[in-house]
């Protein structure tokens, strides 16, 4: 009775460890945090996330507004450079580029000016 509960046991184990370390890895996630000239964050600022390319397959256009502490979140399904547009009250912008990388999450401050 011993060998076949230690026999499970085991079982349960190498199969627990076996499915944790061939798991996909996750997509690609980016922060993008915007503030003003006094490093002051933005509520309710309008953030782009684009890359035009001329395959209209690839073509990535997201957008989303800023929370109460100017952060905007976006999650993609691969690795790119895209371009990330942040616009403020009276249209005031702010641009930059970024890397995404699967697995990992990007983190981007844009200054409005």
């Amino acid at each position: 009775m011993r060998k076949v509960l230690f026999l499970l046991i085991v079982l349960c184990f190498g199969v627990l460890v076996s499915s944790s370390s061939c798991g996909k890895k996750s997509d690609p996630k980016v922060e993008i945090t915007v503030v003003d000239s006094l490093n002051k964050a933005i509520q309710g600022a309008k953030v782009r996330i684009t890359s035009k390319t001329y395959n209209a397959s690839s073509v990535i256009d997201q957008n989303a507004t800023t929370d109460v502490k100017g952060k905007a979140y976006f999650t993609f399904k691969l690795e790119a450079i895209l371009e990330v547009i942040a616009t403020g009250k009276n249209n005031k912008t702010g641009r930059d580029y970024i890397q995404l990388e699967i697995g990992k999450t990007t983190e981007k401050t844009i200054t409005i000016k």
